[in-house]
């Protein structure tokens, strides 16, 4: 842990809701149905708007620090993940992602004594989970690709 973390000893919990929306990039054509291969790894990007409700709890910010609030904010998600095709237009993903926050106020520390805080640097926050998407549209793949795979390289 480095220093200023460990000097700290602050904890915040609480919960975020978030609504994104996001582009993806899959490597593989996962849903060609002739294929045996129908799972793909993907990148994404994109805009988010989340409400957050925290609570932060420290010993060694000048004696008790307990600070508690909630807020709107806009991040920027980006991440990867795998993706399995259930059917033409349903998808099973596991993803891990990032979020760069356009705030300081996610751990309510941003106020604290400018030794213990980066007043540089803005929250990011964090997430991995399970996800079941909806493909809206699909771009095919030309034939003349599918048939000679040696023009792809």
């Amino acid at each position: 842990m480095p220093p200023l973390q460990g000097y700290r000893q602050a904890n915040t919990k609480g919960s975020i809701l978030e609504a994104s929306a996001v582009v993806e990039y899959n490597f593989l054509d996962y849903h060609y149905r002739t294929d045996k291969i129908h799972f793909t790894p993907y990148l994404f990007a994109g805009l988010a708007a989340f409400y957050a409700s925290t609570t932060t709890v420290s010993n060694s910010l000048g004696g008790q620090y307990n600070q508690d609030g909630s807020m709107l904010g806009f991040s920027i998600p980006a991440g990867a993940g795998l993706k399995y095709a259930l059917s033409e237009h349903i998808n099973l993903g596991l993803e891990v992602g990032v979020r760069k926050a356009f705030t300081d106020q996610l751990d309510h520390l941003s106020e604290q004594d400018p030794f213990l805080v980066n007043v540089h640097d803005q929250d990011w926050y964090y997430y991995s989970g399970l996800s079941i998407s909806y493909t809206f549209y699909k771009i095919p793949c030309p034939s003349q690709y599918k048939k000679n795979k040696r023009l792809l390289k």
